[in-house]
């Protein structure tokens, strides 16, 4: 009996093993999924309120011979968009703008965000760089201009020069495949 006993409880020590193993193996799975939603979540509010809360204020290039729109895509540079926004809070009263200049990017399949500390920057300013959402396979970015059914990937394109009525976020991720986020930027 003792035999029996050791056989049996042996038997289900193993299957509890195996059940505890897989159960901690699909809680990482989970975790990894949950992190990488909450990372697309947190990519999508910052490009939206980017967008929405464009500032009408251009500005000079590093060397300060050239002025930048407001809102700027151009396949040409390396961003994916340089937007002037407001919303930079300044509870402690420092002597800056309220206004932020801040440019999207991607690093191989990584999205990152730039800021700089002002809004005409010199040569010497260096942007503040954070990383948002990784593992994207392709990411595109359309603005409809004044016309109807103007979309275009450039801006300011040929019938929109301020701010566009209507901004088309599409990322590719490798988890979530195509994602699309339509925002109406209030024109």
């Amino acid at each position: 009996e003792i035999m029996i006993a050791i056989a049996v409880f042996g038997v289900l020590a193993v299957i509890c093993y195996q059940t505890f193993g897989q159960t901690v193996r699909e809680t990482e799975v989970i975790r990894d999924a949950n992190s990488d939603l909450t990372d697309l979540q947190r990519t999508f509010q910052w490009l939206s309120n980017d967008f929405l809360q464009q500032q009408p204020r251009p500005v000079r290039t590093a060397v300060g011979n050239t002025i930048l729109p407001s809102l700027a895509a151009d396949s040409r540079t390396e961003f994916l968009f340089e937007i002037t926004r407001g919303g930079h809070a300044n509870p402690l009263g420092l002597p800056r703008a309220s206004a932020q200049r801040v440019s999207w990017r991607m690093d191989e399949d990584t999205l990152v965000r730039l800021h700089w500390p002002s809004l005409d920057p010199v040569l010497s300013t260096e942007p503040i760089a954070v990383e948002f959402l990784s593992d994207i396979e392709r990411i595109e970015i359309n603005f409809l201009g004044d016309a109807p059914d103007s979309w275009t990937r450039e801006w300011p394109g040929p019938s929109g020069t301020g701010r566009p009525r209507a901004v088309e976020i599409i990322i590719e991720h490798a988890r979530f495949g195509e994602v699309r986020r339509l925002l109406e930027t209030g024109y």
